[in-house]
């Protein structure tokens, strides 16, 4: 068996070094599967995601009696039996491994150990599609990321913390103030945006299943499939969070990897006609205020994590904002 990649010791979470320690993660593995499954042989493990303190994503990877087989782990810090049991609903509600719209398969989930085993889903990743150089990619899947919300908003069970509408405009006079802090352009264009989103009418066309952080980096297009992973941020909402969270997502990528973040404007376009198509136009009414919300939210990230060329992706993100609130979305 080979060595198991190391995050090291995290209090935060000490069932991490539990379940990556390779004798025990084949024995947890092996409690877990079905037989022909079972006894895996030179299981490797690669870290996909690490947040120090809160979650570990990994790669499990070996080879049984019956040929290879990969699964995707996930360690927590605290219980979530949530996310399994919402995974297993929406399973339940038509998103099973053979459907056109899907999710990965919950394998298991133990709560002793925090931890989550779900299918390995064999893909593209969305990114590749919306950043390829052929028209058709993002046409298609514009379609497809589409397509996938609305079914989901219209089929999916309820599960999940309820938005309260107190709550999040709390979160973001915070997020205002903590840009805010930041000094120079950045206090004005976040002032201006606390105001208005202080300000805005929000109208209630009720609320439905939500991913919670659906963009282009939580789709994979595989063989018949397009599946929609990562549910930590599950819950129930009004459909247009999620609308909003997926068209920033793409402005984000075209400013990041393409120059401007009006260069997938035409790919956004195509995602919220396709999905507007299909559940109504009523999605329309709120998605101004989450947009500008997200924005904010997104650009009080880029300041705290003041990654490669945070001020400039922290600026024209509040822009979006500010735009989206004066123009629409």
């Amino acid at each position: 068996m080979s060595a198991i990649v190391e995050c090291g010791a995290d209090p935060g979470m000490p069932t991490l070094a539990v379940v990556l320690e390779p004798t025990a993660l084949r024995r947890i593995l092996d409690g877990l599967l079905p037989p022909p499954e079972r006894g895996l042989e030179d299981l490797q493990v690669r870290i996909l995601r690490y947040h120090q303190g809160k979650r570990c994503v990994f790669e499990a990877a070996g080879r049984s009696s019956d040929g290879p087989h990969a699964w995707i782990g996930k360690v927590y810090s605290d219980d979530r039996s949530d996310v399994y049991r919402t995974m297993a609903a929406i399973r339940r509600a038509g998103f099973g491994p053979d459907a056109e719209f899907s999710i990965p398969e919950p394998v298991a989930y133990l709560p002793e150990l925090h931890f989550l085993v779900q299918e390995r889903v064999a893909g593209r990743p969305a990114t590749e599609f919306f950043l390829s150089d052929a028209g058709e990619d993002r046409v298609r899947m514009s379609e497809r990321c589409a397509g996938w919300l609305a079914r989901f908003h219209a089929h999916a069970p309820r599960s999940g913390p309820i938005a309260d509408r107190e709550a999040f405009q709390l979160k973001i006079e915070r997020w205002s103030h903590r840009v805010a802090a930041a000094g120079g352009a950045f206090a004005d264009k976040a002032g201006r945006l606390g105001k208005e989103l202080a300000l805005a009418r929000i109208r209630d066309p009720g609320q439905c299943a939500s991913h919670g952080s659906f963009t282009h980096h939580q789709v994979i297009a595989s063989q018949g499939r397009t599946v929609t992973f990562d549910w930590d941020d599950h819950g129930v909402t009004d459909p247009g969070f999620d609308v909003a969270r997926f068209l920033v997502g793409l402005r984000r990528l075209a400013l990041r990897c393409l120059g401007s973040i009006r260069a997938l404007d035409a790919t956004a376009d195509l995602f919220l006609q396709t999905y507007v198509s299909r559940c109504g136009p009523e999605v329309r009414r709120n998605l101004p205020f989450y947009a500008a919300a997200i924005c904010l939210r997104l650009a009080k990230k880029d300041i705290g994590h003041q990654a490669d060329r945070w001020p400039e992706k922290a600026l024209a993100t509040l822009d979006e904002g500010l735009r989206s609130l004066e123009q629409g979305v």
